[in-house]
């Protein structure tokens, strides 16, 4: 199957740039991700659960010996932009347009001369599904960027960096560096993101298949449009807290030295923000409490977490939902359904950043027939998708 997407996707290049030359063509694959625990950890300085799929962008690209960059995405069109115009466009926010001139810019300052180039691309990652189809975007870039124009020098921690320069000052997302880091390195990994210029890395081998799980990742059907004053509130708050203590990110603050003061957080940050502030303290037990389950095949250990870290997310995170509209609750009531369905057997929770979405499942193999049918009668058909873990990050394929 793989091989058939290639070989279309080759073509399509060929028919669509047919003046390259076919033996400078690469073959490049990025994937998707999954936030497995660690909700809304990384921009305090947190360690973050996460998971690539087996979803991915796959593209063909070749320097084509211009100053201009050629982009065709099957199903959205061709984006044209010369690298050599790289300054920030207030009228390309929240476009592609804007990533790929920001992944450029961050790649040129780096000292690189970055060339035209042409690529074709088509994606497999789900829109809705909280996979981060951005970052799988930006690390797809990255990753052509680096073989065609730097030889390969550049790390992936400065790819990463760069993709979330380009979706923070071009894109204009407010954004952590989990979902780059995820896209760039594969496989399951905690990330502690305590130093931000070298975050440390600690693969799990863990397989969930064998221990009898499928993942399943379930479109709610809510929309992020008009929610960028709630999403960016939680960082905000989290900010506010620390910096009452004196600090700038709550990874700078201990544990008790946070719940000593208390009453002085309440006035002085407000309780949702100190509320929000204690899901981050949890959730970095939580997740290095899973390192330790996984690591000794406890898989009922860690889908217990799982469920608290949702209910986290719920309870003091509240990013479940827009709560000021009681009528639209998707993410809310999917959730009481999933679990309603589970019966108290494997473990769900939200998917990613909140208020609108997807949420991930770990349902035993015996209840995944019946879970899909029940949630896609509710939700509407091709609502669930089951994934696996991918154990290879973003990556030059070949020719």
């Amino acid at each position: 199957m793989k091989k058939d997407r290639i070989k279309r996707i080759t073509e399509g290049f060929i028919r669509e740039f047919p003046d390259t030359d076919t033996d400078a063509v690469k073959v490049f694959s990025s994937p998707g991700r999954l936030e497995l625990t660690g909700n809304h950890s990384d921009h305090q300085g947190g360690v973050v659960l996460t998971g690539t799929v087996n979803a991915d962008i796959l593209a063909c690209a070749a320097a084509n010996g211009t100053d201009v960059i050629n982009i065709l995405s099957e199903g959205y069109g061709v984006i044209n932009i010369s690298c050599k115009n790289t300054n920030i466009r207030a009228d390309e926010k929240n476009t592609t347009s804007a990533l790929v001139r920001g992944m450029v810019r961050a790649v040129s300052d780096k000292g690189f001369s970055v060339g035209g180039f042409d690529m074709y691309a088509s994606s497999e990652i789900p829109g809705g599904l909280g996979m981060s189809s951005s970052a799988a975007f930006e690390m797809l870039l990255g990753v052509v960027l680096n073989d065609l124009f730097c030889d390969g020098r550049l790390g992936r921690e400065e790819l990463a960096y760069a993709g979330m320069y380009a979706e923070k000052e071009y894109f204009g997302k407010p954004c952590g560096l989990m979902d780059q880091m995820a896209c760039i390195t594969g496989g399951i990994n905690i990330f502690d993101f305590q130093d931000p210029e070298e975050p440390k890395i600690t693969p799990i081998d863990f397989d969930f298949e064998s221990a009898g799980l499928d993942i399943i990742v379930t479109d709610t059907g809510g929309s992020h449009a008009g929610m960028a004053e709630e999403f960016n509130a939680i960082p905000d708050e989290m900010y506010s807290v620390a910096n009452e203590l004196g600090a700038e990110r709550l990874c700078d603050v201990k544990e008790d030295v946070f719940y000593g003061h208390l009453p002085v957080l309440r006035i002085k940050a407000g309780d949702r923000a100190v509320m929000r502030a204690m899901h981050w303290y949890d959730e970095q037990k939580r997740v290095r409490s899973q390192k330790e389950a996984l690591g000794k095949g406890d898989v009922g250990k860690f889908l217990d977490l799982v469920n608290a870290s949702g209910r986290s997310s719920f309870m003091y995170l509240q990013n479940v939902d827009n709560y000021k509209d009681t009528k639209h609750q998707s993410v809310a009531l999917s959730l009481a359904f999933a679990a309603h369905i589970l019966e108290g057997a494997g473990a769900v929770r939200i998917q990613g950043g909140g208020f609108a979405g997807s949420i991930i499942a770990f349902v035993p193999k015996e209840k995944s027939e019946i879970y899909v049918e029940k949630m896609e009668e509710f939700l509407g058909k091709g609502a669930c998708r089951r994934v696996r873990i991918r154990k290879t990050g973003a990556i030059v394929c070949g020719r």
